[in-house]
């Protein structure tokens, strides 16, 4: 179960407990933002899934900065609605300030995993220059044949974070889109990685992850079971009753035939009888 909380209040965030939670400056709804319109956007809970979905709002609904319709959440998203943002938190997260160290929340960076064996791990990134691959050398270390030996490289300076490809043969997709090889490239908190089959959300300053393991695509945790087409015909139950498919009688004509021609040839006989005799 997740939680949310708009960036601009300190009090305790709200738990997305309900199958239908409001967002908007309206009285009704369940979480008021002045900036935004009447009902803004909502957030639907169904199969254990928490979906942010736009209502069809003029301004937009926006997560990590991408405008969406609709579209799953996770923890350490940052849904921007009006002029406010609002982010979403796993069951143990906060943004108390009090609840760990200012100076660890100004500088500390991390990758959650969100796909495969991997799911909910946490990868610290430090200062620095950090790499991360299957190779034993490497600060992030992924144990898979689709990464590469150093399969990417951090840079954490001065509060900034890039991240640079060297050369992978699987590549290095930020938001779905790759990157080039050795082309820094900066990154924000929310932005999505994605090393071959190995997913991360980017999880930055003012933000904490805690244990939550975060889920799966919808496309992942619910297979579509799809029925075996029989090459059996199926007989019918009912006599069909269409013209095209009606079953017509099948007559045996063999039997008036052979009669008919025995009486020709014995009336053919019996005049020439006659006529040779007479």
């Amino acid at each position: 179960m997740y939680k949310i909380q708009l960036k601009s209040q300190t009090g305790e965030p709200h738990w997305i407990a309900e199958k239908n939670i409001a967002l908007g400056s309206a009285d009704d709804c369940t979480i008021i933002v002045p900036s935004a319109e009447a009902h803004h956007a909502r957030i639907i809970s169904q199969n254990n899934h928490a979906i942010l979905r736009d209502n069809r709002s003029q301004t937009g609904t926006f997560i990590n900065g991408q405008r969406i319709t609709e579209k799953e959440i996770f923890p350490g998203d940052v849904i921007r609605i009006g002029k406010e943002e609002l982010v979403i938190l796993g069951p143990g997260d906060s943004l108390k300030m009090n609840a760990v160290s200012q100076d660890h929340l100004a500088n500390r960076w991390c990758l959650v995993s969100n796909s495969s064996w991997l799911a909910g791990q946490e990868f610290v990134i430090t200062l620095g220059v950090s790499a991360i691959g299957r190779g034993a050398q490497c600060e992030i270390v992924i144990p898979g044949t689709h990464l590469s030996r150093q399969h990417a490289e951090f840079e954490l300076h001065e509060g900034q974070l890039r991240i640079r490809d060297l050369g992978s043969a699987n590549g290095t997709f930020v938001n779905e889109n790759r990157i080039e090889a050795n082309q820094p490239i900066r990154l924000v908190p929310g932005d999505r990685l994605r090393f071959d089959v190995y997913s991360f959300q980017v999880v930055g300053p003012g933000m904490t992850t805690g244990s939550t393991r975060l889920r799966q695509p919808l496309s992942e945790t619910q297979p579509i079971n799809r029925k075996a087409v029989s090459s059996d015909q199926k007989a019918w139950k009912t006599k069909p009753t269409s013209p095209g498919n009606r079953e017509e009688p099948v007559h045996n004509t063999k039997g008036p035939i052979a009669a008919a021609v025995v009486f020709l040839v014995i009336t053919v006989a019996a005049g020439l009888y006659i006529a040779f005799h007479l």
